[in-house]
């Protein structure tokens, strides 16, 4: 137990930080720059919220619009990679 917990520290320790939003929304604080994408994270269960902060706010709080789908947000490594890699798993299941 105590390998696999340092393994995994070690891995997290190169993801960027994510900075809490409100309950389960959650942005990247790097790069610490405009357009970084909001997401709604509850476990394994990751989406985009909103291609950047001001959109995400417009969503949550006045227009609930459909999800945005990866490719329309900016990449930001590792957590844009789960979510395509997600993404796609729910396409071949046919979910939309």
């Amino acid at each position: 137990m105590e390998a696999a917990t340092r393994l995994a520290r070690e891995q997290m320790s190169g993801w960027p930080r994510l900075i809490p939003i409100l309950g389960h929304r959650y942005i990247s604080g790097d790069p610490c720059e405009a357009g970084n994408p909001v997401w709604s994270m509850w476990q394994s269960d990751i989406i985009v919220y909103g291609a950047g902060l001001g959109e995400y706010f417009d969503r949550e709080f006045i227009n609930p619009p459909p999800r945005t789908s990866p490719g329309q947000t900016k990449d930001i490594p590792f957590w844009s990679e789960f979510i395509d890699y997600a993404w796609s798993e729910g396409e071949d299941e046919g979910d939309d």
